[in-house]
């Protein structure tokens, strides 16, 4: 198209394109911006309760930062152990619960033991 002829079209149809322009300015309005993905994580949720939820009687905490995190959740008794120690717990490491109340997660009533073998012989003698 040369400039003279988009002139001549712009002059002619002048009104219909300003209605058009304006059309799609309040239809841009009415659309919809597309949802930010994952925005009621965490604390943004509605139901966000401070990151605590108890599962099978532990306390877990929202920590998705956390190397050892499984679904953004850490036990509550492992990051006691942690923060007591000043280092992260090696997967292999076992948190137990001196008083076996699961709730009570102070370094009082923690105990660790180097893999799971060592827990399951403390229990066997405990039993014997």
């Amino acid at each position: 198209m040369t400039k003279e002829y988009q002139k001549e079209y712009y002059e002619k149809n002048k009104v219909e394109i300003l209605k058009k322009q304006r059309e799609d300015y309040k239809n841009k309005e009415k659309i919809k911006k597309p949802r930010e993905k994952n925005r009621h994580i965490g604390n943004k949720n509605p139901n966000w309760k401070g990151g605590k939820i108890n599962e099978r009687g532990y306390v877990r905490i929202y920590s998705p930062k956390h190397p050892n995190s499984v679904k953004n959740y850490v036990y509550e008794h492992r990051l006691v152990m942690e923060k007591h120690l000043g280092r992260k717990l090696k997967k292999s490491e076992v948190v137990h619960h001196i008083n076996e109340d699961t709730k009570n997660n102070k370094i009082s009533n923690l105990m660790l033991f180097p893999n799971h073998k060592a827990h399951q012989t403390f229990h066997r003698s405990r039993i014997e």
